[in-house]
């Protein structure tokens, strides 16, 4: 109370689960013992042995005890959290059972409650909008439920998407909208679901983050993918995550860092500027994810969200949306390189009138943005150009290196300041040596090996695509490994920063490789091309590498005309290695721009 919001429906939510048991209301435990633990047993600190990471404070409660209810919609309320979204697992199921208790609790509070749909049962569309219609009719005009616009809010799990196809999710939407007012929000970070969806969300970032993403792009790109449309944008803010007190096979964990994960994202959560800030969780206790008050932690978490929820809240409304930038990752002394931004100004107009240029001049303010560089002394701008169109500016300059810059990171920041926002843009470039460049001119590369070295450009293994580093003659590389199918794929990422979701650049791929064996790869990458391949372009065929088992080290350098490099391959990639079920070893993968225009 009291926080005066910039932007009124802006809403804090958290995932939350009401699928605990214990044997005093429920006559059994129910997911406590997750993983094969058995609550009823202690450790010597005289804790119960829980399928969690943390202990709750209140102990191993039931989702159906009213005082637990009321407990959680107090520490809701109290933490500036405007929504419980409650995991639902089906008709009749122990969620749906807790459901109504917590709908009636919500309805005393400020708090309300939204669903989430978690499994279409059978793989079958039917079923999916026969679950719809049933959230709708038993709970959708419940005082409780969460309602944006007018009309109940319902979130679909990434799993229960992938359950029935993209067309059949399309008659599930226009059949229960020809029903009921409902607004659905997808779990995907592939825009293209934002087209038949009310919204996009990410139900967990513990992806990215362990993987080292550009967390301030991510959530970045995947507002504007949603406001672009007209949509209602968010991204997700996790506290850690620790899978691996459950008996997973292959645990994940993202360390807390005693709260200073939650602060890093919450900050680049509001400078995205989202409608909404989703926390991953509430009392999500098996995945470590929980905000509630732990044993372990007290009530930081808690306090930590009361804080930055009124941050989110208060914060000035975004005017200015960046929609591409080229920076150079890479460079080296006494060299020039091409830098490429281009912004969309929102003012009174939709930003997806900004982006399609209906805005009317009238409407957008002339006054141009204003830019500030932060740049390493004696490092230069050349050739700026600075062009103000309509809603759009696009700024063009070339960037200069001095011939005595010793090798190491330099920070660069860009700052541009619009109607009282500043969207910053801050780089890191990585000066080497010339004689440590795979090329000449504007690009990325990367050394494999026991540690790879990654110059913008980042191999990364997933569950299809193992690696494993050799020694050939003292030359360290990568080799493929066995994965979880017969087919070996080696990926790459390419920083954001140097080519994220273009409209088609082309690009030299260069792959240094041990010419072992008689064969073939192929190149598959993220293309422009809608057709070009599987999942709209994400896995389209470029070249194939012939293999004459020389026994030597060759370079192959393989061209394409329409790199988008969205990060829509498996685990957020760019381009992948197709070997086939053969072995392929390779020692350094690099990308360059053919030209230098940086477009």
């Amino acid at each position: 109370g009291g926080v005066e919001e910039a932007v009124p429906s802006r809403k804090v939510m958290a995932f939350y689960y009401t699928w605990y048991g214990n044997p005093g209301v429920s006559n059994s435990w129910v997911h406590w013992p997750e993983g094969g633990h058995n609550p009823d047993a202690f450790d010597e600190r005289g804790l119960p042995d829980l399928g969690a990471t943390h202990h709750p404070a209140l102990g191993p409660y039931d989702s159906n005890d009213r005082r637990v209810l009321r407990q959680h919609l107090e520490w809701a309320e109290a933490a500036g959290i405007d929504v419980l979204i409650a995991t639902w697992w089906g008709r009749g199921e122990f969620s749906d059972r807790a459901l109504l208790p917590l709908l009636d609790a919500a309805a005393e509070t400020d708090v309300r409650v939204s669903v989430y749909y978690e499994t279409v049962p059978g793989n079958r569309e039917e079923a999916a909008l026969a679950d719809l219609r049933y959230l709708l009719s038993r709970y959708g005009d419940h005082p409780g439920f969460f309602k944006h616009e007018g009309e109940p809010v319902i979130f679909v799990y990434g799993r229960a998407m992938n359950q029935i196809p993209y067309a059949a999710w399309e008659r599930v939407i226009r059949t229960i909208k020809s029903e009921y007012g409902v607004k659905l929000i997808a779990d995907s970070l592939d825009a293209r679901w934002a087209n038949i969806f009310d919204g996009l969300h990410m139900y967990n970032p513990v992806g990215p983050v362990v993987g080292g993403s550009d967390m301030r792009h991510l959530y970045d790109s995947f507002v504007w993918a949603a406001e672009s449309r007209g949509k209602v944008s968010s991204v997700t803010v996790i506290p850690g995550y620790d899978d691996s007190n459950i008996g997973r096979a292959t645990p994940i964990v993202a360390p807390r860092r005693d709260g200073a994960l939650y602060d890093e994202l919450w900050e680049l959560a509001i400078e995205s500027r989202p409608q909404w800030v989703l926390i991953t969780s509430f009392n999500e206790w098996h995945e470590g994810s929980e905000i509630e008050p732990s044993v372990e932690h007290g009530d930081h978490y808690l306090r930590a969200t009361a804080a930055w929820a009124a941050r989110f809240k208060a914060a000035s409304e975004r005017t200015l949306w960046l929609t591409h930038a080229s920076i150079p990752v890479v460079a080296v002394p006494g060299a020039e390189y091409p830098l490429a931004v281009t912004l969309v100004r929102k003012s009174a107009a939709s930003a997806a009138e900004a982006e399609s240029g209906a805005m009317d001049e009238a409407e957008a303010d002339r006054d141009a943005v204003a830019v500030r560089w932060d740049l390493p002394v004696g490092w230069a701008l050349n050739a700026l150009h600075h062009e103000d169109r309509g809603a759009g500016t696009a700024i063009r300059a070339r960037i200069s290196v001095p011939a005595g810059a010793e090798p190491g990171d330099y920070a660069v920041q860009l700052v541009f300041s619009w109607q009282g926002y500043d969207l910053k843009l801050p780089a890191t470039v990585t000066v080497v040596e010339a004689s440590a460049a795979p090329f000449d001119g504007t690009g990325v590369w990367t050394e494999l090996g026991a540690e790879c070295r990654a110059f913008g450009l980042v191999q990364r293994d997933q569950p299809d695509g193992v690696t494993a580093p050799v020694e050939v003659d003292g030359v360290e590389a990568r080799r493929t490994a066995p994965g979880v199918s017969a087919n070996k794929y080696i990926y790459f990422d390419v920083a954001d920063r140097f080519i994220f979701d273009s409209g088609g650049t082309p690009v030299e791929i260069g792959i240094e490789y041990l010419d072992d064996r008689i064969g073939t790869f192929r190149l598959q990458y993220d293309s422009s091309n809608p057709f070009g391949g599987p999942f709209d372009g994400a896995y389209t065929d470029g070249p194939s590498v012939t293999m004459r088992g020389t026994g030597e080290w060759r370079t192959a350098v393989l061209r394409v005309p329409d790199a988008r490099f969205a990060n829509r391959q498996n685990g957020a990639t760019d381009f992948r290695l197709a070997v086939g079920t053969s072995d392929l070893m390779v020692r350094r993968v690099w990308v360059r721009l053919p030209d230098e225009t940086g477009d």
